[in-house]
């Protein structure tokens, strides 16, 4: 077995490099790590793709999703000629159960393995909660609006950069109609704590209005950029697929 931090004076291995295992470490701290991702990878494609068995570990989210959608792609290579994926994902998940901080070796997190960034992920938890049916009971719903919040303020923070808060930016977008803005606005300011606690007078019993919420949210994405939200619709099909 070879070990190496990251990609630092690699060398291309002899005839016999099918029988070597490599392992490459990448060290979160490392600042040329965070800065040349991409180009780093490229070595490491360049000179560990003919290798027998090839370990990366990182704590470097950048190089993670870097190093991810290469395996990817070879999984996806192996899938269409029908046969067995040829890398698979981990993560050491820790816990201090008794006070003593331990660490276990488990399969990659859904949410990390599926999704590229944040944004993705509300999206697809905005998307499948507006879609649900059966509708979810009220307390499936309590976390929605946070999600909601953050989603929007995502997109329109991209979108009308000029704009200080949430309700200025929904005022920009007037390709959906203002009832449903004022709805929405209201809903978000009361459900979402934006770290603080609700008013005890807040009825909880609005939260059955969340599905319709949602999809006002989704509405609002789809008339704002068209070609934004069929894109994103294109990324939860494709992960949907690998599911």
């Amino acid at each position: 077995m070879v070990e190496a931090e990251f990609p630092k004076g690699l060398h291309v291995f002899g005839p016999e490099s099918s029988h070597v295992v490599r392992v490459v470490r990448a060290d979160a701290r490392a600042r040329r790590v965070h800065q040349n991702a991409v180009a780093r990878l490229q070595v490491l494609e360049g000179r560990e793709a003919h290798v027998g068995q090839l370990f990366v570990l990182t704590h470097n989210f950048t190089f993670f999703r870097q190093v991810k959608n290469w395996f990817s792609h070879f999984n996806k290579r192996q899938q269409q000629k029908g046969k067995p994926p040829v890398s698979s994902f981990y993560m050491l998940r820790t816990s201090a159960p008794s006070g003593v901080r331990t660490a276990q070796f488990t399969s990659l997190d859904p949410l990390l393995l599926d999704f590229e960034s944040e944004y993705h992920y509300l999206f697809h938890r905005v998307s499948e909660e507006a879609q649900r049916n059966p509708p979810a009971s009220l307390a499936e719903y309590y976390a929605m609006p946070n999600i909601a919040r953050r989603l929007l303020e995502s997109f329109l923070s991209f979108r009308f950069p000029t704009e200080d808060n949430l309700q200025q930016q929904l005022n920009r977008a007037t390709a959906i109609e203002e009832a449903k803005r004022a709805r929405m606005i209201r809903f978000l300011h009361t459900h979402s704590h934006d770290g603080k606690v609700n008013e005890p007078e807040h009825d909880l019993s609005i939260l059955s209005e969340t599905p319709q919420i949602l999809k006002d949210v989704l509405e609002l994405i789809e008339k704002v950029d068209g070609s934004h939200f069929a894109e994103m619709q294109d990324v939860l099909m494709a992960a949907a697929k690998k599911r």
